[in-house]
């Protein structure tokens, strides 16, 4: 195996490494989500502070300014799916 990083196998970049603003206020319809790879297909609810939005493989995917906390999370999840 040789030592050249392409494109293919380069690691996502992590969250200091993207912009200072969120990084996910940028993201629309078909743009791609460069800290974990996949286009987003559909958008659920987009905030100052979060996105809730599926991929094109139709998974759930979210990106937020919080600390994680597994209730709030939950809350927001519940809400979206009512």
């Amino acid at each position: 195996m040789s030592g050249i990083i392409n494109e293919a196998n380069k690691p996502p970049p992590s969250v200091d490494e993207l912009d200072e603003e969120p990084y996910f206020r940028s993201l629309t319809i078909g743009s791609e989500d460069k800290l974990l790879g996949v286009k987003v297909k559909s958008i659920l609810h987009k905030a100052q502070d979060f996105i809730v939005y599926l991929d094109t493989q139709t998974n759930l995917q979210w990106a937020d300014i919080f600390e994680q906390d597994p209730d709030f999370f939950a809350t927001v999840l519940t809400g979206l799916a009512i």
